[in-house]
């Protein structure tokens, strides 16, 4: 990964301004969002058609490789207890939720 480049992300822009209708079918189960899962969902009521939804937590993966790599415990005694600063810039409204659970959570900030 990285950053889409401005053509790919114009090319998408480009595309979604074509959309002329979309259809969200009422009859499908809400699926609980806060936690790991696999559903397995009928599209029809024969259940000849089904789908799988997979929900994933990218902060909790994200914070597992984190955990892989570094000491947590010691950056946040260091965090904590000595006299470093600490400057976020979201820059980015997605950072949100790994900032709350890295910088907060985890890290005691």
């Amino acid at each position: 990964g990285g950053p889409a480049t401005e053509v790919l992300t114009d090319q998408i822009y480009a595309q979604t301004k074509k959309i002329e209708r979309f259809f969200i079918d009422g009859s499908l189960p809400p699926i609980d969002l806060s936690r790991d899962d696999e559903i397995e969902i009928s599209a029809d009521a024969n259940e000849s058609c089904s789908f799988i939804v997979k929900v994933v937590d990218p902060v909790g993966a994200y914070l597992k490789v984190l955990r892989s790599v570094f000491d947590m415990g010691a950056l946040r005694s260091f965090v904590t207890t000595s006299q470093v600063r600490v400057l976020f810039d979201a820059m980015n409204a997605v950072t949100s939720e790994y900032a709350e659970r890295v910088l907060v959570q985890e890290l005691g900030l």
